[in-house]
């Protein structure tokens, strides 16, 4: 395996794990180390779902189009935690509103702060990403 490959799968495997880190050690200054822990690991697990779902195969596209700027990389990261969002929430609101709409509408409009998480997390995990697999430097 060369080491541009090598970088790549490092890249995979740490960088969506990364923000989720970052938010549980923000979260120690103030709760618990349990009250902490939940939400970053809830978002790691969902982070790593879409990394290995829909993140790979942008990545491939991205490649064989031969795009490697920082900015493609943010705008498919958001792109992703946006698709993520939709996914998730979209089925939850599609399977409850037959029988509940009233619940549906809250879970849309409860469901709005999730999605902004969602597309922040994935966008940060994707700067870092870019910063493990594709950024040039001076050695390459």
């Amino acid at each position: 395996m060369t080491a541009a490959k090598l970088r790549v799968v490092i890249g995979f495997f740490v960088s969506p794990g990364v923000p989720a880190l970052f938010l549980y050690l923000i979260g120690l200054i103030f709760y618990s180390s349990w009250e902490a822990a939940w939400g970053p690991n809830i978002l790691a697990i969902c982070g790593y779902l879409a990394a290995f779902i829909i993140g790979v195969p942008m990545y491939f596209i991205l490649k064989r189009k031969n795009i490697s700027s920082l900015k493609a990389y943010l705008i498919l990261g958001a792109l992703v935690g946006f698709i993520f969002y939709v996914v998730f929430f979209g089925l939850w609101v599609l399977l409850s509103w037959q029988k509940f709409p009233e619940h549906a509408l809250l879970i849309l409009k409860g469901s709005v702060r999730s999605g902004i998480i969602a597309v922040v997390y994935a966008t940060v995990a994707s700067a870092i990403f870019w910063l493990i697999s594709i950024k040039k430097f001076g050695n390459d």
